[in-house]
């Protein structure tokens, strides 16, 4: 028996029924010379025609090889000898009681975008053709195969701009994908690891980004940017694909090579501002006990510096701290009122400093 091939859309000639394809009815000269038309467009899955006895009857699993009928000294091997394998392609097999056989096309290119129908013909002990099943079609395929590596053309650091209200970031030209290709959108990994650059399974998911808009990575996912920092990036493309349930589903691609850049902090950062915790106070004499002084970072691996205001209304440096260090400063005591029973009163504040020098220009005082 032969099962065929079709690849290109004929539904025009043909009508539906049962989710199959068959020639109108009422067959005349004209339907008779469509008919003929139609079956001389099918060509053979399989070069030669499968016999039934040689089918092999062991599952559904087909295999996709060379049909083996030589032995390696190119004599004919017997039907019995274990290499003999005449149709890979097909397999027989039994389900509820009834008796199948299956045939696997593997000579599809699911790259393309062509539309295929199927038909069955048998084929007697002399030679005679059957007449051709019904068609069934059109069979479409899902593009599984991953599109090619995002080409990264350029890359650029973003700067911030208070006043257009631009986020710093790294933003990336592609080259351009055909739209035949379906790559909807790009996702962008990064690192400030060298070695975790080697893999996409070692970097952060900064994202997935719609082609459709620029392609920019703000670093949304963190709390500051990397400043001043080596960042490793690699691509991925992602091709939009339905798949067999009839859900859209995205296929990466492999990633592209890795390439480099920095973002830089061109803007003075916040002052942070101080919180405070006072253990316990006393009433003679009026004094403030165990009391800690704590804020939050304002920028990315910055320093800060506490100050307090002397008697004489200067700033007096008290501690200076780094990024790396616990932001608390502690006072076992600080007293309330001076010798003439004046209130006193304490004056802090803390001064940023970031990773690339610039300094805090606002002051948030904290007055005890």
């Amino acid at each position: 028996m032969f099962i065929s091939r079709h690849v290109s859309p004929i539904s025009q000639a043909l009508t539906s029924r049962d989710g199959g394809w068959e020639v109108p009815s009422g067959e005349t000269l004209e339907g008779r010379k469509m008919r003929k038309a139609v079956e001389a467009e099918f060509i053979p899955v399989f070069p030669q025609p499968a016999l039934h006895d040689f089918i092999k009857n062991d599952g559904t699993s087909a295999e996709n090889t060379k049909p083996v009928i030589r032995d390696k000294d190119d004599s004919f091997l017997k039907p019995t000898h274990a290499d003999f394998n005449p149709f890979p392609s097909v397999r027989r097999f039994t389900e509820s009681s009834k008796n199948y056989i299956r045939f696997t096309d593997f000579g599809l290119d699911g790259g393309t975008k062509n539309i295929y129908f199927y038909c069955l013909q048998e084929m007697s002990e002399k030679l005679e053709y059957g007449e051709m099943s019904e068609i069934l079609g059109p069979v479409f395929l899902v593009n599984t195969f991953p599109p090619e590596a995002p080409g990264i053309r350029k890359i650029e650091t973003v700067l911030t701009d208070q006043y257009l209200e631009i986020s710093p970031g790294i933003k990336f030209e592609i080259n351009p994908y055909f739209d035949s290709e379906e790559v909807k959108k790009v996702r962008i990994y990064r690192t400030i690891e060298k070695e975790s650059s080697e893999s996409v399974r070692t970097m952060q998911l900064a994202g997935d980004y719609d082609l459709t808009t620029p392609i920019k990575d703000e670093f949304t996912d963190l709390t500051f940017p990397p400043f001043g920092k080596d960042i490793y990036y690699r691509l991925v493309a992602l091709r939009k694909i339905k798949n067999e349930f009839e859900e859209f589903e995205y296929v990466p691609s492999k990633p592209s090579e890795t390439r480099i850049a920095k973002v830089v902090d061109n803007i003075n950062p916040p002052s942070p501002e101080i919180l405070v915790n006072i253990g316990a106070t006393q009433v003679i004499p009026p004094q403030l006990q165990n009391i800690d002084l704590s804020w939050a970072e304002t920028c990315y691996e910055g320093k800060y510096s506490l100050y307090k205001m002397s008697d004489s209304g200067f700033w007096q440096l008290v501690e200076q701290f780094n990024f790396t260090d616990t932001l608390i400063y502690n006072y076992s005591t600080l007293d309330k009122e001076d010798t003439d029973g004046d209130t006193i009163y304490h004056r802090f504040k803390v001064v940023a400093e970031n990773a690339n020098g610039l300094l805090s220009l606002d002051e948030k005082i904290l007055v005890l």
